[in-house]
């Protein structure tokens, strides 16, 4: 028998910036479980990486500033590269109803006090030369926002937290948690452990965790579908673009464009009618979403339609049913916390999501007002499989779409 004071159960990114900001706080013995012989190995580095700051919630907007102020200066404090890039973002709006509710993202960018500008839809080319702007209505330019090598950036976390002291296991299958007096444990592919405080970050898989002491997270795995160009020159300070309208983005990578697309039919994964040994490399690949976004992004990057297509990249985002995280403690079980519901915003709140599990194990609470995303939020409700997942596509879905056309 083996013992710690916290468990973290995954190796991804909000598992590793959990353990990093644990091991800051001196929260005694942290250990992380990672299933798969590497960590940030399944959904972590299949991520666009994107970390943007414009956001209509002001808590979450200040979650991913926090962020954008630790991969900046990671280097710097800790020795270790988190591999962001600040190159800035474009949103551009392609309807006088986006252009309005830029507006409204302006002034919570006021709120909290984040460069954001309102630029001319012809000053797009000074960032951007190959940008088309004869469809566009208006645009902002956000000059702080970035992006990461998604896996890097969660390897950095996991070595900085080494570092501190943290221990990371590897190859290491949990099956099985339970109440054992006065503590946890935790049953691996490894040998036992006991600790008294649990965190489970388990991604697309943490439902199965969950489920062992009475309680179904709220959230669905989605498929999440990318591509990457050939190489063709692209800067690395190219600026991330979003196309909201079209619900789609693009942003550089290894001299070539990496491009996604928020399917309006979104394929749910099932995890309990998947094969043993599932994982996101499994997930099918659909070259038909790569061609619709292609169309899609080419009203304002025709140049895309030059380019071949270099990898698909697949993977599962965690969605819930109102489109916010799921953080925090787990209902009538003591000590336990749980973090999922990524939903397209993981990478760029993960150094947020690690600051307030750290802070609930050693103060008993955020340090930020976060009820919003309580995991107990929808009641007996989240028992229902059929209303879980089709609650999850919907705001999947609707990513992009205008809150007036929203059902």
């Amino acid at each position: 028998m083996q013992t710690a004071d916290v468990i973290v159960i995954g190796g991804g990114i909000w598992g590793l910036s959990t353990a990093y900001h644990l091991a800051r706080r001196n929260a005694g013995r942290v250990v992380v479980l990672e299933r798969n012989q590497q960590l940030a190995a399944e959904t972590t580095p299949q991520s666009a990486g994107q970390i943007g700051q414009l956001r209509g919630d002001p808590v979450l907007a200040r979650a991913v500033g926090y962020t954008l102020d630790t991969v900046s200066q990671f280097a710097a404090q800790t020795g270790h590269d988190a591999a962001f890039v600040r190159s800035g973002s474009i949103h551009v709006a392609l309807c006088d109803e986006r252009a309005l509710q830029f507006e409204q993202l302006e002034r919570v960018a006021q709120e909290i006090g984040y460069p954001v500008s309102r630029i001319e839809p012809t000053d797009i080319t000074q960032f951007a030369p190959t940008v088309n702007v004869d469809s566009v209505r208006a645009a902002l330019h956000v000059p702080n926002d970035g992006y990461v090598d998604a896996g890097a950036c969660a390897l950095a976390y996991g070595a900085a937290a080494r570092d501190q002291g943290a221990n990371c296991l590897t190859s290491c299958q949990v099956t099985q948690v339970c109440r054992s007096g006065s503590v946890w444990q935790i049953t691996t592919s490894q040998g036992t452990w006991q600790a008294e405080h649990l965190i489970i970050t388990g991604g697309a898989w943490t439902q199965s965790l969950t489920r062992q002491i009475g309680f179904t997270a709220p959230m669905y795995p989605i498929r999440l579908q990318q591509a990457r160009t050939l190489a063709d020159g692209v800067a690395e300070s190219h600026p991330v673009i979003r196309v909201p309208d079209e619900s789609c983005y693009i942003r550089p990578e290894r001299n070539a464009y990496l491009f996604g697309y928020f399917d309006p039919d979104p394929l749910p994964i099932n995890l309990d009618q998947q094969p043993p040994g599932f994982s996101t490399r499994d997930v099918r690949p659909e070259p038909v979403l790569i061609r619709t976004a292609i169309e899609r992004l080419t009203k304002v990057l025709p140049r895309l339609t030059q380019l071949s297509i270099d990898e698909f990249r697949q993977g599962m985002m965690t969605c819930t049913p109102d489109g916010k995280f799921v953080v925090g403690p787990v209902p009538e079980a003591a000590n336990v916390l749980v973090a999922t519901g990524c939903g397209g915003t993981g990478i760029a709140a993960s150094a947020t999501i690690g600051r307030w599990l750290s802070e609930w194990v050693c103060d008993g609470a955020p340090s930020e007002e976060v009820a919003q995303y309580d995991p107990a939020r929808f009641g007996s409700q989240t028992a229902d499989d059929e209303w879980l997942r089709s609650a999850a596509c919907a705001t999947s879905a609707a990513y992009y779409r205008l809150p007036s056309s929203r059902e």
